[in-house]
């Protein structure tokens, strides 16, 4: 079994600390090893949980790891929990944007959409977070799970609630407790007065509003029908370009138009009137 000096072991250490991810040959000339003796210290450092293996490469561990661990005690539940529950988003995520993908790029080969990278989702960043959540599966690195955290809140900002939510179950459980616990409350004293007052408010408020509302049909009803009789006065050609334009820009139209062609035929009628194309309805009619 290999067994390296201390004194490389720390080097080896110290330079994945400065460097972030590392391989054999980027390690061997760093601290003036073999490649072969770079990745025998890769392999050691892995073992003793100082550093995780991502391919060929290795990343280092968070220095404080180990007293974290031993701060929080030998009971880590809520750790290996948290990190499983990660694992399965963040896998299923990559394999519903890789679904996306795929279904994206065959519309693009069939015409059906414009172009292939507008609407994609890309994966890499939630696959550089699943390697390191691979890696705490096995190594209690709770520094380096809140920064797995940390990149995964940028990919998908509402995780937290798509990792943690209530089962059916305790939806009713807790729909049950909160009854108990409004039935517990002691109940107010009935005052007769003060719910007259109440309903009478409301009802004041309710008559308000359909009044207003009263009011605002019957302006419209006028106004619809001042028009018909601009209309009905106007002459044919007039009135068939205003009762057009009238169409275009109001909701009241119907009526309007309903009048209009029970006295005036319409334009394009061989006895109605022809609007000329070259006209522009909002400056040449005085009517508007």
């Amino acid at each position: 079994m290999y067994k390296p000096r201390i004194k490389k072991i720390e080097q080896a250490n110290q330079y994945l600390l400065d460097n972030g991810k590392t391989r054999a040959a980027e390690l061997a000339p760093g601290i003036g090893v073999s490649i072969r003796t770079a990745g025998d210290l890769l392999r050691h450092l892995h073992q003793a949980g100082k550093a995780w293996q991502d391919g060929k490469s290795y990343r280092p561990a968070s220095p404080d790891a180990d007293r974290i661990a031993r701060s929080v005690g030998g009971d880590h539940r809520i750790y290996w929990n948290r990190v499983r529950k990660l694992i399965d988003l963040v896998d299923g995520e990559i394999k519903l944007r890789g679904k996306h993908n795929r279904h994206l790029a065959r519309d693009y080969t069939l015409g059906r959409v414009y172009s292939w990278i507008a609407d994609r989702k890309e994966t890499d960043i939630l696959k550089d977070v699943l390697v390191v959540l691979r890696c705490l599966e096995v190594v209690i690195d709770y520094p380096m799970l809140l920064l797995a955290e940390q990149r995964l809140s940028l990919e998908m900002p509402d995780w937290a609630g798509r990792v943690y939510r209530r089962s059916e179950e305790e939806e009713e459980d807790l729909a049950a407790y909160r009854r108990e616990v409004a039935a517990a409350k002691p109940k107010r004293k009935f005052d007769p007065a003060a719910k007259a007052a109440r309903q009478a408010a409301r009802d004041a408020y309710l008559a308000k509003k359909k009044a207003a509302a009263e009011e605002a049909a019957r302006q419209e009803a006028e106004a619809i029908r001042l028009l018909t009789e601009q209309i009905a006065a106007a002459d044919p050609q007039d009135a068939a370009v205003i009762a057009a334009v009238i169409a275009a820009r109001t909701a009241s139209v119907k009526d309007i138009t309903q009048v209009v062609g029970r006295t005036i035929p319409p334009a394009g009628h061989p006895d109605g009137p022809v609007i000329p194309e070259d006209v522009d309805l909002l400056q040449d009619n005085p009517w508007l």
